[in-house]
Parts: structure tokens; sequence; C-alpha cells
């Protein structure tokens, strides 16, 4: 039973944000000067236009957009693009 409890928790708590900082992930190289059709044809593949914005600050947008083709459920997507300054160290932490 106890067996049982930890599964469910595990399974739970493994769904909550697939985004973790410490999920594996491999970065390609976008071409200089096409970072605008590599974000493009990103919301053009999902689907997502039909948006209204809101600008949380300076470097964070919000969309609401409605997805969908006419023969599927519509549905209301959030999209964030939110820039995010990363510094380099030299620290080395153990």
């Amino acid at each position: 039973m106890k067996f049982i409890k930890w599964l469910l928790f595990g399974i739970a708590f493994s769904q909550q944000n697939i985004t973790r900082d410490f999920k594996p992930r491999v970065y390609t190289r976008i071409t200089i000067n096409h970072v605008q059709h590599a974000v493009i044809d990103f919301l053009m593949e999902n689907n997502i236009n039909n948006c209204y914005q809101f600008l949380e600050d300076n470097s964070h947008m919000i969309l609401k957009c409605w997805g969908g083709e006419f023969w599927e459920k519509k549905q209301l997507f959030e999209v964030d693009i939110i820039v995010r300054k990363e510094y380099l160290s030299n620290k080395i932490t153990y």
C-alpha cells in the first residue's frame, strides 16, 4: 500500500512541470539573423494565431491565442515569451 501511495505521488509530482532545470536538453544553433524565422515557424507549426498580447514588462510578453483548425475543437493557448539574461562566471562549484 505504501508503494502505491509513493508511486501515485511520484507520478503526480513528475507531471507538474515538464521543464525542470535538471532536464537534459540539446540546443541547436540558429543561424544569426534567422531567430525571427525560427520563432515564426514554431508558432505556425503549433497553429498559434488569432492572439491578444499583454506586455508584463520589457522582457516578458504573454499571448492569449485561439488555436485549432475549423474541424477541431477550438482551444485557448497561453504563450509566454520571456527574455532572461544569463551571466557566465568562472566560479567553480562542487
